[in-house]
């Protein structure tokens, strides 16, 4: 998935065929950039990222040189939730600078935001869309969930957080209901997205080095 799927926020709904049982194995990789190549990976380095396009590029190579991996993938469209601004318009002021987290609070990175509990209430601090979809699709794993807010910036915001140890699950049967949207104008709707069948033609499980 991390070579092949370019959004982790598809991997839920992406799959992979013909693969052995010893994918599921767990293994250490010790690798190197070339010397000839370093300069590109020091460019394409942007603080907390690494430009995604070189990543992909690289963790294909070890695949190909490590496994003789050869595949084949086919896209195809799945059920979706759409994050998605409802008619009331959304409660939320993108005039946001760069997350910091607060001292003294024990903070979640999200994105290149973070978030935290406090008393009920789940704070977000710099989060973008993206960012939200993808921890919403934490709470509930049915359908992956996509960004179709057309909102673009940072932004700070509070949600109530019904978590399950103060609300037990019997009385939340959706877990998406922990975190309602509708305060800050949001809302999920059906729809549709991309997924990725990833079907493997031929692959040999490394050997140590």
């Amino acid at each position: 998935m991390q070579a092949y799927v370019p959004d982790p926020h598809k991997w839920l709904s992406s799959k992979v065929l013909n693969a052995p049982a010893w994918v599921d194995d767990w293994y250490d990789i010790d690798a190197r950039v070339a010397p000839e190549d370093a300069a590109a990976w020091q460019q394409a380095q942007d603080g907390y990222h690494l430009d995604s396009v070189l990543l992909h590029s690289a963790w294909q190579a070890v695949l190909r040189e490590r496994c003789n991996l050869a595949l084949h993938i086919t896209p195809v469209e799945i059920p979706y939730l759409d994050l998605m601004v409802d008619k009331h318009g959304a409660k939320l002021n993108d005039k946001v600078p760069a997350a910091i987290k607060p001292e003294g609070l024990i903070g979640n990175r999200l994105g290149s935001g973070y978030y935290f509990d406090d008393n009920g209430m789940r704070h977000f601090i710099g989060v973008t869309m993206d960012d939200l979809a993808a921890l919403l699709m934490r709470l509930d794993q049915d359908f992956p969930i996509q960004n179709k807010t057309g909102l673009t910036g940072r932004y700070n915001f509070n949600l109530p957080w019904y978590d399950a140890r103060n609300y037990p699950a019997s009385e939340i049967p959706d877990p998406l209901d922990r975190m309602p949207l509708t305060s800050i104008g949001l809302m999920l709707k059906r729809g549709k997205g991309p997924a990725f069948i990833i079907n493997i033609d031929h692959i040999e499980k490394p050997s140590p080095n």
